[in-house]
């Protein structure tokens, strides 16, 4: 990704989205929930700094929902469009074990599965509640050619792949969501 921002928007352009920096991690989700919400067999997300991140616009609709590990999150959609926007901060969770490495930065990412079930905003929040982490789903952003050379660094909920869809090549993969110690 270049230096400069990159912009996004819900389909009718009413809620919008600027990233300015680079995603720690790149994402592949296979979940049924997000194969509904998107209307497709999987989402690719970005996991980004909430301080890379700004949301502006429209004010979102709220459809709450409970994790299959039985955390609750809500996602957010356009009242207008319908298009599904955002998730609030979840609060803090234990760490992931083991750590996953970004592969272009080297970084460890030790928070992505809180990340990984909010599919546009909101995710790993840091001792004093403050929001670190959040997710952006990469069919928001205006020009797609971001995509290019970008490559998943961790695929989850593989057991519910499509059988006709393989595996990405150097991701970890994950039968469900990352675990946690």
């Amino acid at each position: 990704m270049s230096s400069s921002s990159l912009h996004g928007s819900c389909f009718c352009k009413k809620i919008q989205l600027e990233l300015s920096g680079e995603p720690h991690a790149i994402a592949l989700c296979h979940c049924t929930d997000c194969r509904k919400i998107s209307g497709s067999v999987y989402t690719l997300n970005f996991i980004v700094s909430t301080a890379d991140l700004k949301i502006s616009g429209s004010s979102p609709a709220e459809n709450p929902k409970t994790s299959d590990s039985g955390k609750r999150y809500v996602n957010y959609f356009c009242k207008d469009c319908g298009k599904f926007c955002f998730l609030p901060p979840i609060p803090p969770l234990p760490c992931l074990s083991p750590p996953i490495t970004n592969p272009t930065k080297k970084r460890k990412i030790t928070n992505l599965w809180l990340a990984i079930g909010s599919p546009l905003y909101g995710g790993a929040v840091d001792e004093s509640g403050k929001l670190q982490t959040a997710v952006v789903r990469a069919g928001c952003f205006d020009d797609l050619e971001v995509l290019k050379g970008k490559k998943p660094s961790v695929e989850i909920y593989t057991a519910q792949r499509m059988e006709w869809i393989l595996p990405v090549e150097g991701a970890a993969q994950f039968e469900g969501m990352l675990p946690a110690r």
